[in-house]
């Protein structure tokens, strides 16, 4: 969920621009982090600004779901890989593109894209997902 801060820090409120430009207040605001991130309360990072990266990233994202709900899934794997390209250590992406890439038949692709993925984490959890989605891969490709 994207909200635009308007005003300084003493007179800021909060818009919903996808929504009519709705002033959200400070009980909508935890209802909204509650359906987004769980519950963890309030926290300084769900207020921070965007970078000009993470709106550009978001915006195609937002496409990106759109096209998949609409089983248009060559236009979401072109908006994932523009993703990619926009932001390669953001790992998610990766695993969205290979999955994509996979349903069209394309191992290769998908391979390479999980092969990238390993390289924006060094999560353990998350490498060792990886390694097995390319196990998996490597035997539905023979």
């Amino acid at each position: 969920h994207v909200l635009v801060g308007i005003g300084g820090e003493s007179e800021r409120v909060i818009v919903d621009a996808f929504d009519h430009g709705r002033l959200v207040g400070a009980a909508a605001l935890a209802d909204i982090v509650a359906r987004t991130a769980g519950d963890v309360g309030l926290l300084p990072e769900h207020l921070g600004p965007m970078t000009n990266r993470e709106v550009l990233v978001r915006l195609l994202a937002n496409q990106a779901a759109r096209a998949r709900r609409g089983g248009d899934l060559d236009r979401a794997l072109e908006l994932t890989v523009r993703m990619t390209a926009i932001a390669p250590r953001q790992t998610g992406m990766w695993w969205e593109r290979a999955r994509l890439e996979q349903g069209r038949g394309d191992s290769a692709a998908a391979r390479a894209s999980l092969v990238a993925m390993l390289e924006t984490t060094r999560d353990a959890t998350i490498r060792a997902r990886v390694a097995s989605a390319l196990t998996a891969l490597a035997r539905s490709s023979s």
